[in-house]
């Protein structure tokens, strides 16, 4: 084991405290060393003359450093005094100038205020009139969730006025009342406006005016902007929009038959520039018809066609009106994909212009859902055709015997496949739905029977 050494006294050590240490400090005989040269605190030890030691050179330079940022702190501490007193003062003549300008002011509003005492109660005739304003603004904001009446929220209201928006919503919108693409708060304003304008851009019957065209021609045509329509990828809106301006021009101007695919290429070029994001370019409508136009050509057409109708391209297709319609009646998708078929089989008979477009769109509906082989498809056994459902008569406010007539028109044109001179079928519309997108209702399910739309609508009766 390792021995300790005992302690030595201070007095065989021959080390020396300083005097400060001494005084009021009794002897002790046993005193620990001290440790002189590792300590940096320590005080200066003195030799028998009590003169100081050497210093080492590292001593020295912190000395001369801890110096020298006294002097700068000091220096800079004056610095700021100053600065701050001269900034003291300036503050204190801004503020006295302000508060003389401020006084100027007080005493020359004084002056004015007796000028213009008649004046003020007009200002304030118009802050209650705003205020009153805010309040019905937002009055009417609390009624957008109440329930409208059949006479306020159907198609055709009595005392209809397009500068009035109806406050509340339908009892069908409320599911939707969170969804902004439904637009639940302004749909029945919408669709009331549509049927408003619908006799005014819809051209009805008009080839019995028209010379060198029949309906044969107008078949072809729209069967080939059909194809033309699924080869740009277009949206449904572009297809029903350019059959309408198709229509509008030719019952105003005559059209021969050399002209009559330059109008379609035209119309759906006009279409496109509305409802199209990235819309054709003319160079591929030139190239769409084999290059039997040019592009001047087309670019006059356009300008025909345009002043022929006079600018008026914003018009109530049948588009709109069979989104709506399908949503009342809560349609299911496969219901809605036969609705659309029909629709787009219509557009190519001429004869079905004797109805206008919300009457067909309605007459289609019913027809898909009085379809006993789309219920089939859904695996619903013993399935109930509902007929002409109510909510949708009501809404509408057709005639029924008109309705009924109407999709016995459609029944038939969709049962038999329209075949040009030359013995060719115009099946575009067919091709179209006979995909999995539209779940092949062209194919898969049966045509429409109008028997079972009277039978259903006899049993309901």
């Amino acid at each position: 084991m390792m021995k300790l050494r005992p302690r030595k006294s201070l007095e065989k050590m021959n080390v020396e405290g300083d005097e400060s240490d001494k005084i009021g400090v009794p002897e002790r005989k046993a005193k620990r060393s001290v440790l002189g040269d590792v300590s940096n605190t320590q005080k200066q030890q003195t030799d028998e003359n009590n003169r100081p030691t050497k210093k080492s050179k590292l001593a020295w330079k912190q000395t001369e450093v801890a110096s020298n940022s006294e002097t700068r702190d000091n220096s800079e501490t004056t610095k700021e005094n100053a600065e701050f007193n001269e900034s003291t003062s300036t503050k204190r003549r801004v503020s006295a100038r302000l508060l003389a300008i401020q006084e100027r002011e007080r005493k020359a509003s004084l002056s004015a205020d007796s000028s213009k005492s008649s004046s003020s109660g007009t200002k304030r005739s118009k802050s209650k009139s705003r205020t009153s304003k805010q309040s019905k603004e937002f009055e009417s904001w609390l009624k957008k969730d109440e329930v409208l009446s059949i006479s306020q929220f159907r198609l055709c209201p009595k005392d209809f006025n397009p500068a009035v928006q109806t406050e509340g919503l339908a009892p069908f919108d409320f599911e939707y009342k969170n969804d902004e693409l439904k637009v639940s708060n302004y749909i029945t304003d919408l669709c009331q406006n549509l049927f408003y304008k619908e006799n005014e851009y819809h051209p009805g019957k008009y080839l019995d005016r028209q010379a060198d065209i029949n309906g044969k021609m107008r078949a072809i045509l729209v069967d080939w902007l059909v194809e033309v329509h699924m080869k740009f990828r277009l949206v449904q809106e572009t297809l029903y929009l350019c059959i309408n301006i198709i229509d509008r021009y030719c019952a105003i101007k005559a059209v021969s038959r050399a002209h009559l695919q330059l109008v379609g290429v035209t119309a759906l070029l006009i279409a496109c520039k509305y409802e199209e994001i990235y819309p054709p370019e003319v160079r591929d409508c030139v190239y769409i018809t084999d290059r039997a136009y040019t592009r001047q050509q087309v670019l006059d057409m356009e300008q025909d066609i345009l002043k022929t109708l006079e600018w008026r391209v914003t018009v109530p297709t049948a588009y709109p009106f069979l989104l709506r319609f399908l949503q009342i009646v809560h349609a299911t998708d496969l219901q809605v994909h036969a609705a659309n078929y029909y629709m787009e089989r219509t557009l190519q008979e001429h004869d079905l212009l004797a109805y206008p477009p919300s009457l067909v769109c309605a007459a289609a509906v019913i027809l898909s859902l009085n379809n006993s082989d789309i219920y089939r498809l859904e695996k619903i056994r013993k399935p109930v055709l509902p007929g002409i459902p109510s909510n949708l008569l009501d809404y509408t406010g057709f005639d029924e015997g008109r309705l009924l007539k109407c999709a016995e028109d459609i029944a038939k044109h969709v049962a038999e496949e329209p075949i040009t001179a030359s013995r060719r079928q115009l099946i575009a519309v067919k091709k179209k739905f006979d995909n999995r997108k539209y779940c092949q209702v062209s194919s898969d399910v049966r045509n429409p029977v109008y028997q079972e739309l009277a039978n259903a609508c006899r049993k309901v009766c």
